[in-house]
């Protein structure tokens, strides 16, 4: 009995191991890249217009949608570029300040995908092994015949790349510029929150917010 009650938490804490060897099904938006004016000498920007910038329409609503859902909760004003405007794709620069204007903000952020990377990567096997087992040569051979063994394996993973910019508007100068990469990107619901986390603790920390 004590033996398989042994085997067992072999078995347990190997499985433990390779879950999480196993890459994450979405690590989160990471900024890999920023750069900033730190020459700006204006105020803290307070009510900022979202833009995502996409042919397909609804993903462009969804998006900037829960951008400013994300931003609100966190006292931030802010409104999703689409209902200042009825016009569908790219706009030109009167509509651009028509519907700024509109909304009476003084900045204006806009993400963009970049790149969809697909990567792959090798996991290397494993054997577990109790370290009681390794005091005797016996031991240790007796015990290898019935270690628990994984095998190596390959494995594919996308890396979604985005850029977004902060404009303001008196002088429309940008502000604040990052590039943003996530691991298996997942559903906008659950990626654009974290993204729009990211984004205002860099915000925040440059004092543009």
């Amino acid at each position: 009995m004590k033996s398989s009650q042994s085997s067992l938490s072999v078995v347990l804490g190997l499985a433990v191991l390779v879950g999480l060897m196993l890459p994450a099904c979405s690590t989160g938006p990471k900024l890999v890249n920023m750069w900033y004016d730190n020459g700006y000498q204006g105020q803290r920007l307070q009510k900022f217009v979202i833009v995502g910038v996409t042919n397909q329409e609804g993903r462009r609503r969804l998006f900037e949608d829960t951008f400013v859902a994300t931003m609100q909760k966190r006292g931030i004003e802010a409104v999703p570029s689409y209902q200042l405007i009825e016009s569908v794709g790219k706009l030109d620069q009167d509509q651009i300040m028509q519907m700024v204007e509109g909304a009476g903000a003084d900045g204006v952020l806009v993400t963009r995908l970049v790149a969809v990377d697909q990567k792959a990567s090798y996991q290397s096997g494993y054997t577990a092994m109790t370290p009681g087992y390794y005091s005797d040569f016996y031991g240790y051979y007796n015990h290898a015949y019935g270690a628990v063994s994984t095998p190596g394996y390959f494995y594919e993973y996308e890396v979604v790349r985005l850029e977004t910019n902060l404009y303001e508007v008196a002088e429309w100068g940008l502000l604040w510029s990052g590039t943003t990469e996530t691991v298996d990107f997942d559903t906008i619901e659950r990626e654009v929150p974290r993204l729009a986390d990211v984004i205002m603790k860099s915000l925040a920390k440059k004092e543009l917010l």
